[in-house]
């Protein structure tokens, strides 16, 4: 029994190598293909500068990318600069170790781990020591699976009142951003967290945030377009200026989104909130803006991306061009997602004083538009004649009371009142708007934009004529 263990064991270690060998041809054709699939969706990278040397345990990759090269090298003739100078955008060269599987570490059973490192220049090295010392920037750590998929993790290390160029101190707790993607990158994760950082300045001003978080959940839904939700968080935000002055407190910042897909069409929720929000002359319990794109046809969604991004590619042969011709794809591409029925929805527009509220809510939308609308140089015109809103806005006394700014506001709404375009009852104004066809009606009265004017005060009558005695 121990002879055969024995032997099977040595057949194995005789094996290993050709299996390490042959895991190494095929990781570099794993990263080739990820090079051209990541230059195909990401216009603003391009490869400048790729060298394999492939071995039996490891192999080792020296990556040269541009960001933004193409779109700067466009832009130089608009900004007197040398066009080919700037189309080296913003280089970044990295230097990875991989090492080949089934077994590439200690812990680690997958197609390759890979150890990723910026390499910097002597001038860059020298301003990162200052504030890192010893320790890299920004470490890389990845992992191919077997099949297709695998994990990357960027780290940064923490920070301890690093003194900083100006004079300020840095602390920081540092940055964890972790993603997970499958085969092909058709869906992915991302899961992102920054605890803490402290800017000291020199002059006595502080800057603060505290409990960064980020996630993200992605699946392909056609083509490039994807269906996602994600969230991302900060506890607090403060800042405080020099010595007297007011500091600024925000807490509880969210932007979030998530988007549904059904029978071809995809939706889009994203809300952009506030919890308490204190700063010169302003006090708010809460601040909201969340609306929702609705009944998107993703076919003619996909078009419109995949087109925008072979734009964003050009833009160097010819900036002149780019506008119109981002316009041109626009309307070429964009209008007819206006056929499709979408609905904008604005689900919650306003804001929380300490005692009131500001809420504007309500939908726009383009029923019955037909290609025939959009032809020629009719086409805006007529989708003005086609959009239809309907919103409600509703203001309390007590929150434009305490709003800054505010005091033009009200002779206004009062003067509307007098008109029926608003109603003021307990403090509260209201109005519910419908615009159709391109004429507005506030509580049902057409509207006239004269009405916002507010009345002009009563002149004093002038004294009749004094009468001369005969």
């Amino acid at each position: 029994m121990n002879k055969k263990f024995l032997v099977t064991v040595l057949i194995l270690l005789l094996l290993y190598p050709a299996a390490a060998w042959l895991t190494g041809r095929l990781i570099e054709s794993r990263t080739s293909a990820a090079l051209a699939e990541m230059s195909e969706q990401a216009p603003y990278v391009t490869v400048s500068d790729v060298k394999y040397h492939r071995g039996w345990f490891t192999s080792e990759q020296d990556l040269t990318i541009s960001l933004f090269g193409a779109q700067m090298a466009g832009l130089a003739p608009l900004m007197g600069g040398n066009g080919q100078a700037m189309a080296k955008g913003v280089p970044i060269t990295l230097h990875s170790v991989i090492h080949h599987g089934p077994i590439c570490g200690w812990s680690c059973f997958a197609l390759a781990h890979v150890d990723t490192h910026l390499v910097l220049s002597n001038t860059a090295k020298a301003a990162v020591t200052l504030i890192f010392g010893a320790a890299e920037p920004l470490s890389i750590s990845s992992r191919m699976g077997f099949l297709g998929g695998g994990t990357t993790i960027f780290a940064s290390p923490a920070l301890k009142e690093t003194v900083v160029p100006g004079g300020g101190k840095l602390s920081s707790d540092g940055f964890r951003i972790k993603i997970d993607f499958t085969r092909h990158h058709d869906a992915y994760k991302i899961d992102g967290e920054f605890p803490h950082v402290l800017l000291d300045g020199p002059d006595g001003k502080r800057f603060e945030m505290k409990s960064v978080l980020f996630k993200s959940s992605s699946t392909r839904a056609l083509g490039t377009l994807y269906a996602s939700d994600f969230d991302f968080g900060i506890d607090t935000i403060s800042y405080a200026g020099v010595q007297g002055s007011s500091p600024m407190l925000l807490h509880d910042f969210n932007y979030s989104g998530k988007s549904t897909v059904d029978s071809g069409f995809i939706s889009y929720a994203l809300q952009f909130d506030t919890g308490a929000v204190g700063a010169a002359g302003l006090k708010l319990k809460d601040a909201h803006f969340d609306l929702s794109f609705k009944h998107l046809d993703m076919v003619t969604l996909a078009a419109l991306i995949d087109k925008i991004r072979e734009l964003y590619k050009q833009q160097a042969s010819d900036p002149t061009k780019y506008s119109q011709n981002m316009a041109a794809a626009l309307r070429e591409q964009g209008l007819p997602l206006l056929l499709k029925q979408p609905v904008l929805s604005l689900d919650r527009i306003g804001l929380d004083t300490m005692s009131g509220q500001v809420l504007l809510t309500g939908t726009l939308s383009i029923p019955g538009l037909t290609a025939a609308d959009l032809a020629g140089d009719a086409g805006a015109p007529a989708l003005m004649q086609k959009l239809v809103g309907d919103f409600e806005l509703s203001l309390d006394d007590s929150a434009l009371n305490e709003l800054p700014g505010t005091g033009s506001i009200l002779p206004q709404l009062e003067t509307m009142a007098q008109q029926g375009y608003f109603t003021h009852e307990n403090g509260h104004w209201h109005a519910t708007i419908h615009s159709a066809g391109g004429q507005n009606t506030f509580n049902g009265k057409p509207f006239q934009p004269g009405a916002m004017a507010a009345a002009p005060a009563p002149q004093p009558h002038a004294a009749p004529p004094a009468v001369k005695p005969h």
